[in-house]
Protein backbone atom coordinates (compact mmCIF):
# COMPACT_ATOMS: atom_id res chain seq x y z
CA UNK A 1 0.00 0.00 0.00
CA UNK A 2 1.52 3.34 -0.99
CA UNK A 3 2.18 5.92 1.66
CA UNK A 4 0.63 8.58 -0.58
CA UNK A 5 -2.19 8.77 -3.10
CA UNK A 6 -2.01 9.72 -6.76
CA UNK A 7 -2.84 13.36 -6.10
CA UNK A 8 0.07 13.74 -3.67
CA UNK A 9 2.50 12.12 -6.11
CA UNK A 10 1.13 14.24 -8.95
CA UNK A 11 1.61 17.41 -6.84
CA UNK A 12 5.22 16.44 -6.09
CA UNK A 13 5.95 15.80 -9.78
CA UNK A 14 4.34 19.10 -10.76
CA UNK A 15 6.53 20.95 -8.25
CA UNK A 16 9.68 19.04 -9.25
CA UNK A 17 9.09 19.75 -12.95
CA UNK A 18 8.35 23.42 -12.30
CA UNK A 19 11.62 23.83 -10.39
CA UNK A 20 13.46 21.84 -13.09
CA UNK A 21 11.98 23.96 -15.89
CA UNK A 22 13.15 27.13 -14.15
CA UNK A 23 16.55 25.99 -12.85
CA UNK A 24 17.42 22.68 -14.52
CA UNK A 25 18.04 19.31 -12.89
CA UNK A 26 21.19 18.66 -10.93
CA UNK A 27 22.30 15.06 -11.48
CA UNK A 28 24.47 13.90 -8.59
CA UNK A 29 27.81 12.57 -9.84
CA UNK A 30 27.78 8.85 -9.14
CA UNK A 31 29.71 6.13 -10.88
CA UNK A 32 26.62 3.91 -11.07
CA UNK A 33 24.68 6.64 -12.88
CA UNK A 34 27.54 7.24 -15.30
CA UNK A 35 27.82 3.51 -16.08
CA UNK A 36 24.08 3.31 -16.73
CA UNK A 37 24.10 6.35 -19.03
CA UNK A 38 27.02 4.92 -21.01
CA UNK A 39 25.33 1.52 -21.28
CA UNK A 40 22.12 3.14 -22.56
CA UNK A 41 24.03 5.43 -24.94
CA UNK A 42 22.53 8.39 -23.06
CA UNK A 43 23.83 11.84 -22.36
CA UNK A 44 22.83 13.76 -19.24
CA UNK A 45 20.36 15.62 -21.46
CA UNK A 46 18.67 12.29 -22.32
CA UNK A 47 18.58 11.45 -18.62
CA UNK A 48 16.89 14.76 -17.86
CA UNK A 49 14.32 14.16 -20.63
CA UNK A 50 13.41 10.79 -19.09
CA UNK A 51 13.05 12.39 -15.66
CA UNK A 52 10.85 15.19 -17.01
CA UNK A 53 8.62 12.53 -18.62
CA UNK A 54 7.93 10.75 -15.30
CA UNK A 55 4.28 10.27 -14.41
CA UNK A 56 2.28 9.08 -11.43
CA UNK A 57 2.28 5.59 -12.97
CA UNK A 58 6.09 5.51 -12.66
CA UNK A 59 5.91 6.11 -8.89
CA UNK A 60 7.36 3.34 -6.75
CA UNK A 61 7.89 4.66 -3.20
CA UNK A 62 8.51 7.60 -0.95
CA UNK A 63 8.95 10.13 0.13
CA UNK A 64 11.79 8.90 2.31
CA UNK A 65 14.10 10.96 4.53
CA UNK A 66 17.32 12.22 2.99
CA UNK A 67 19.84 11.16 5.61
CA UNK A 68 22.68 12.93 3.79
CA UNK A 69 20.89 16.25 4.33
CA UNK A 70 18.51 16.01 7.25
CA UNK A 71 15.65 18.44 7.34
CA UNK A 72 13.40 19.48 4.53
CA UNK A 73 14.23 17.36 1.48
CA UNK A 74 12.44 14.07 0.97
CA UNK A 75 13.44 11.53 -1.68
CA UNK A 76 10.97 9.90 -4.05
CA UNK A 77 11.59 6.71 -6.07
CA UNK A 78 10.30 6.17 -9.59
CA UNK A 79 11.06 3.59 -12.22
CA UNK A 80 11.00 3.51 -16.00
CA UNK A 81 11.42 0.84 -18.61
CA UNK A 82 14.09 2.02 -21.04
CA UNK A 83 15.11 -0.33 -23.83
CA UNK A 84 13.62 -3.26 -21.93
CA UNK A 85 15.53 -2.55 -18.72
CA UNK A 86 14.08 -1.16 -15.52
CA UNK A 87 15.72 2.08 -14.41
CA UNK A 88 15.64 3.13 -10.73
CA UNK A 89 15.24 6.90 -10.42
CA UNK A 90 15.47 8.73 -7.09
CA UNK A 91 14.65 12.45 -7.12
CA UNK A 92 13.93 15.27 -4.70
CA UNK A 93 13.32 18.99 -4.51
CA UNK A 94 16.00 20.48 -2.27
CA UNK A 95 14.76 23.63 -0.63
CA UNK A 96 17.29 26.43 -0.63
CA UNK A 97 17.45 29.79 1.06
CA UNK A 98 17.15 31.66 -2.25
CA UNK A 99 15.76 29.01 -4.60
CA UNK A 100 14.78 25.35 -4.69
CA UNK A 101 16.69 22.78 -6.76
CA UNK A 102 15.49 19.73 -8.65
CA UNK A 103 17.94 16.93 -7.88
CA UNK A 104 18.39 13.45 -9.32
CA UNK A 105 20.20 11.36 -6.72
CA UNK A 106 20.10 8.06 -8.63
CA UNK A 107 19.51 6.98 -12.22
CA UNK A 108 20.66 3.41 -12.68
CA UNK A 109 19.61 -0.10 -13.56
CA UNK A 110 17.34 -1.44 -10.85
CA UNK A 111 19.00 -4.00 -8.61
CA UNK A 112 15.65 -5.67 -7.90
CA UNK A 113 12.16 -5.29 -9.40
CA UNK A 114 10.35 -2.15 -8.30
CA UNK A 115 6.76 -2.09 -7.13
CA UNK A 116 4.42 0.35 -8.92
CA UNK A 117 1.30 0.82 -6.76
CA UNK A 118 -0.60 2.92 -9.32
CA UNK A 119 -0.12 0.70 -12.37
CA UNK A 120 -2.93 -1.73 -13.11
Amino acid sequence: MPEYDKDTVRAFLRRFKEVAANHGIHIVDREETDRTLISLGFTRANCKEEIMALSVLDYSSGPDPDFSRPGSARMWVFGKDIDGQEIYIKIKVAEGEFRDSAVCISFHFSEEPLYYPFKD
